[in-house]
C-alpha cells in the first residue's frame, strides 16, 4: 500500500532550555508552507588552471525556517525565546523534534539558534504569515 505524503499531521516539538523545558508543539502554521530545510554542499570544491580538481569536507549549519499564520498561538513560544534571551543579555540554543507520520520519519534537530524573525506580521488585505529562521548545528534522521 502507497503511503500518504500529507503534511497535515506534521509535529513539530520545540524546546528551550529555561523557557520551554518540557518542550512545546508548534501549530497555526502558515497555509501550504509549514517548515523547509535549506539544502546543503557538504564538500567545497576548487579547479585549478590545469583541469586538476581539488576537494574536501566543509562543515555547514543546518538553516531551516517555520512557518506560522498571524493567528497563530506558536507565534508567543518565538516571541518568549526572543525575550529570554534579551534578558538574558545571551544566545539560548533549542532543539526540535520535527515527526512525518504520513511517510513515517522523525528527525532530531540539535544546538539551534533564533537567527531571523520579524516583530509583528506586515499589515495587507490579511495579516502575512511570519517565518522564524532556526540555524542547527545538526539535523539527524531518528527512526518514528
Amino acid at each position: 500500500m502507497t503511503r500518504s505524503l500529507t503534511s497535515n499531521d506534521v509535529v513539530l516539538i520545540l524546546t528551550i532550555p529555561g523557557v520551554y523545558d518540557s518542550g512545546v508543539q508548534l501549530q497555526g502554521f502558515k497555509t501550504d508552507d509549514i517548515f523547509d530545510l535549506a539544502s546543503r554542499k557538504p564538500n567545497i570544491t576548487r579547479m585549478g588552471v590545469d583541469g586538476i580538481l581539488s576537494g574536501g569536507k566543509q562543515i555547514q549549519p543546518r538553516v531551516s525556517k517555520v512557518h506560522l499564520e498571524a493567528s497563530s498561538e506558536s507565534q508567543q513560544v518565538f516571541d518568549d525565546w526572543a525575550s529570554a534571551e534579551d534578558s538574558l543579555g545571551d544566545s539560548i540554543p533549542a532543539s526540535m523534534t520535527a515527526m512525518f507520520p504520513s511517510n513515517g520519519q522523525e528527525y532530531s534537530c540539535y544546538q539551534g539558534f533564533l537567527t531571523d524573525y520579524k516583530d509583528m506580521p506586515d499589515g495587507k488585505k490579511l495579516l502575512d504569515p511570519l517565518t522564524y529562521e532556526i540555524t542547527w548545528q545538526l539535523v539527524q534522521k531518528t527512526a518514528l
